[in-house]
């Protein structure tokens, strides 16, 4: 017998959750996630951010994460933590700070 909530969910376990969803239209985007969404899976994924890869602050502010190739790919390591004003600067250049 197996105490619910105590065991920690492989990639199987979390793959056949995601699997089972996929029926299910309001739980189940797949690569149609929308940004807003892609961003809560990369914060689940890597936590929150507390500090900007470029200018390496890691003063009280608010910080973002950042996707590298704007194609806004499932994949965390297209993703870079910066602070707002890094971020802003980043967006309007297109790839550098």
């Amino acid at each position: 017998m197996m105490i619910k909530g105590v065991y920690k969910q492989t990639e199987e376990h979390k793959r056949k959750i995601s699997e089972s969803q996929k029926g299910n239209k309001y739980a189940w985007k797949g690569d149609d996630v929308g940004k807003r969404g892609l961003h809560r899976w990369v914060e689940r994924e890597l936590g929150k951010p507390s500090s900007c890869e470029h200018c390496k602050t890691t003063e009280d502010r608010m910080y973002h994460w950042s996707n590298k190739s704007q194609e806004y790919k499932r994949e965390v390591s297209d993703w870079q933590r910066l602070c707002v004003p890094c971020h802003r600067k980043y967006d309007k250049k297109g790839s550098t700070v």
